[in-house]
């Protein structure tokens, strides 16, 4: 132990827990980015899939389809670019958080939607398995963003 109460083995360990919370943002910003380029290519289809949203009002339909693959590719290209990553975590932390308490509470009060989330790439064809599948996956996204964001405000690692 040295007089900051870290182990010498805690401090060698430091480096690789940097390099696998920066390794894991870096994956979920590479994954925002491939959907929201598949939603801007296929915005039809993705307007299409907010339809089977009971709670999204009609009206919101074009700022939503325009507004969610905007925001995923502004977030993703200010994190890869080394532009601006703490707004790049806000950012995508809001989207992702929102997104899922959407389909979390959609989920509860009306039969899944089906979300269109990756566009004309669509996986699952069954709505309750892809909603389910859209939030573990949104979840696992943010506690994987969480530890970065954190080590920014600590840090500002960039």
């Amino acid at each position: 132990m040295d007089d900051s109460g870290e182990s010498r083995v805690a401090k060698g360990l430091a480096p690789f827990g940097r390099a696998v919370v920066r390794i894991g943002a870096h994956a979920v910003f590479v994954m925002l980015l491939i959907a929201g380029f598949l939603k801007a290519i296929d915005l039809p289809g993705f307007m299409a899939g907010l339809q089977g949203w009971s709670l999204i009002p009609r009206w919101s339909y074009v700022p939503i389809a325009l507004g969610v693959p905007t925001l995923e590719i502004m977030a993703s290209a200010l994190w890869l670019l080394a532009i601006h990553r703490a707004w790049a975590l806000r950012l995508s932390l809001g989207l992702l958080t929102t997104m899922t308490l959407a389909l979390c509470v959609q989920y509860v009060m009306a039969p899944p939607p089906s979300c269109h989330c990756f566009g004309a790439l669509r996986v699952f064809e069954q709505s309750r398995l892809e909603a389910v599948w859209a939030a573990v996956r949104n979840l696992t996204m943010i506690a994987v963003l969480l530890p970065a964001f954190a080590r920014l405000r600590k840090e500002g690692f960039a």
